[in-house]
């Protein structure tokens, strides 16, 4: 029989003060909150192998909506005020989800526009 896949208490935990941080737009560092939660330093140094690669992860960040995080690109783009930090933020997120190449560091300028175009169209 197939076991079925679940995330973990501590992926939870993780996931919890993840959001939690998001919407207090606070800085989020997933090895930071893997600490918090009573991983060991060891095991939190390195959370794409430990963490975000998981399939309990996966799951959670499934739950996520996109279309809420496309809207506010899509405001941020038209707003002039400091848009670095939302960016990063949703940058990070997209990141999490796999959804976003994390090898390649574009200029800020370069990667706004790009991501701004592929909202747009």
């Amino acid at each position: 029989m197939a076991k079925k896949l679940k995330p973990t208490e501590n992926q939870k935990q993780v996931f919890n003060k993840m959001m939690e941080r998001v919407a207090n737009g606070e800085k989020v560092v997933i090895g930071e909150l893997m600490r918090e939660v009573g991983l060991s330093p060891a095991t939190a140094h390195n959370p794409g192998k430990n963490l975000i690669s998981r399939p309990g992860w996966q799951i959670l960040m499934a739950q996520l909506d996109d279309a809420e995080f496309l809207d506010k690109l899509k405001e941020i783009g038209l707003d002039t005020a400091d848009k670095r930090a939302c960016l990063e933020a949703i940058k990070i997120i997209f990141q999490l989800k796999g959804r976003f190449e994390t090898k390649v560091r574009i200029n800020a300028y370069e990667e706004r526009d790009k991501i701004l175009k592929e909202v747009l169209e």
